[in-house]
């Protein structure tokens, strides 16, 4: 059987050995489009939440060992991750001997009630030119009357492989074939034999990856424990929200408010581009959409394209000029190109529109922080955790400005209350080592670091650093 895995060791050992063209050629693809390295990275974010799911959610055994390449037997180290009571095999993670932050492939494996495996993702990284995966795979399994069958995409939702094994009609088959070598509903095959077993195969499988492309998926719906749970929840939730809008537009191709409710749950996924291509309808079917105009200057925006953005929620002000809201998130804009002077003002006006905006005022304060005014930053994220108990970034940002002043008893007073909010947000664990350190505790800073180093990135949806 061809495992993903035994596939990615092919791919990374050919690069680590020879480099060359198909080094230059990932390497091209993952420098030049910047939608699929944005599309590969969250898959990777996704696939470090699933793994630390199921290591907290389950009793393991873990199996550790070294692997590597020709030029490089020890370039690895891989723990293996069972369920201690069934003895199924949760997840498998490499990290570079020399840099155990750095990960260098991660497999994950979910499976039905009788054991089998369903659904298997994966991410692997070349040792140089990380600014995404160099590959990802997700496999959907299917079993039937003998036949072992699964289909592989990629997180870009691309068909790549499939192959079946087993038993027909008492003779042992395996059918293995490329996205070359797909055929049309078994036509195409040498003889109808063949036909038949592909069919019987693969009947079962669906041909787009659609519902199972975000890792998040394997996770149940009823979860209510273990890592990122909750979160997990919502976003399959949306997903089967957005299958069911796209049936809908089927029959109802005019709609144009069904495309703008489509382009909120893109938008709410961190699907950008599909979300600026569903407001882009609804507006071209109905230009009264204020809502529309709002949600494609949001997805331009965390899309890269933030001037447009900003036009965007212009029109939408212009139209609804006591949005307290729009104010907030085109000043947030205005930020992310430089523009402090507009961000200023527009920041201020959310605040006059509506004094409990604690967004609004958390915004200002990074403001204030950049221009050197920490006692106004403090100021401003007190109103923050006041206005907002919640607030995580609030009581970051106010233990990062306490820290700047030099008074590391109330940075680390609100650090921890931070992490009591999110105690896996990366860039608070590592700010929390930094006042640490900075109070002589170095042993507890450094225990910190090595914990972030292994988490992905924050997810603070609308962020600008204080610095």
């Amino acid at each position: 059987m061809r495992h993903p895995f035994l596939i990615c060791l092919i791919i990374l050992g050919h690069v680590l050995l020879a480099g060359g063209v198909a080094q230059a050629r990932e390497l091209a693809v993952m420098k030049t489009d910047q939608d699929q390295v944005r599309v590969w990275n969250r898959f990777a974010d996704d696939l470090h939440h699933v793994h630390q799911y199921l290591i907290s959610s389950h009793a393991t055994r873990k199996v550790t060992s070294t692997g590597g390449y020709a030029n490089r037997p020890d370039f690895f180290q891989q723990i293996e991750y069972f369920d201690r009571d069934s003895g199924l095999l949760l997840s498998r993670v490499q990290r570079e001997t020399a840099n155990p932050a750095r990960i260098h492939t991660m497999e994950i494996f979910a499976y039905d009630r009788n054991g089998h495996l369903k659904r298997d993702y994966l991410i692997a990284y070349l040792p140089v030119h990380r600014n995404a995966p160099v590959q990802t795979l997700i496999n959907v399994h299917a079993y039937s009357d003998g036949l072992h069958s699964f289909r592989q995409f990629d997180a870009s939702g691309n068909r790549i492989y499939e192959q079946c094994s087993g038993t027909f009609f008492g003779e042992q088959i395996l059918i293995s074939l490329d996205e070359d070598e797909f055929p049309s509903s078994g036509s195409g095959l040498a003889d109808e034999t063949e036909e038949q077993a592909y069919l019987a195969c693969f009947e079962y499988l669906p041909l787009v990856a659609d519902p199972f492309l975000s890792p998040l998926s394997i996770i149940p719906v009823t979860a209510t424990e273990g890592v990122n749970a909750q979160p997990s929840t919502q976003l399959v939730a949306t997903e089967q929200k957005i299958n069911a809008l796209t049936f809908r537009l089927i029959s109802e191709p005019e709609n144009a408010m069904l495309y703008m409710k489509r382009g909120e749950l893109y938008l709410v996924s961190h699907k950008f581009e599909q979300a600026i291509a569903d407001y882009s309808k609804a507006l071209q079917l109905d230009d009264t959409l204020d809502q529309a105009y709002f949600g494609r200057g949001m997805a331009l925006g965390r899309a890269g394209q933030v001037e447009h953005g900003i036009k965007d929620l212009t029109v939408f002000i212009q139209r609804n000029p006591d949005s307290s809201l729009a104010y907030t998130k085109r000043g947030v804009r205005y930020l992310w190109i430089g523009d402090k002077q507009k961000a200023e003002f527009d920041l201020r006006r959310a605040i006059k529109l509506n004094p409990n905006n604690a967004e609004a005022h958390d915004d200002l304060g990074v403001i204030f922080a950049q221009r050197g005014d920490i006692p106004q930053a403090i100021h401003q994220f007190q109103t923050v955790i006041k206005l907002d108990p919640e607030y995580q970034k609030g009581f970051h940002n106010l233990a990062l400005s306490y820290f700047i002043a030099g008074q590391t008893e109330p940075a680390l007073q609100h650090i921890n209350h931070a992490l009591k909010l999110s105690p896996r947000e990366r860039n608070s664990l590592l700010l929390k080592s930094s006042i640490l350190d900075a109070l002589g505790q170095t042993a507890k800073a450094r225990q910190l670091r090595d914990t972030a180093e292994f988490l992905p990135e924050g997810n603070w949806t609308e962020r600008y650093p204080i610095r």
